[in-house]
């Protein structure tokens, strides 16, 4: 998702696992992304309330990728 995001976009990445967090911060640099990137420990429901209680909220959509792996993405919603 952040190699197709223009260079002000920002992808906020929620993960409870330490060890996956290393491990996704490492995959990150290798893309040469990692500017865009804002990982955050633990979960997205958490995640996201702190962005809103800073004012960063907007509107998005929320997707359960059927892989497997529990993936979940979030994209934000055009405005219509």
């Amino acid at each position: 998702i952040a190699l197709v995001l223009p260079e002000s976009g920002r992808l906020v990445a929620c993960e409870r696992d330490v060890k996956c967090l290393e491990i996704a911060k490492k995959y990150y640099e290798r893309a040469g992304v990692s500017h865009k990137v804002d990982i955050k420990h633990g979960l997205a429901v958490e995640s996201l309330r702190s962005l809103i209680q800073n004012g960063e909220s907007c509107s998005i959509l929320i997707r359960q990728v059927p892989i497997g792996d529990g993936m979940t993405i979030c994209q934000k919603k055009a405005d219509i």
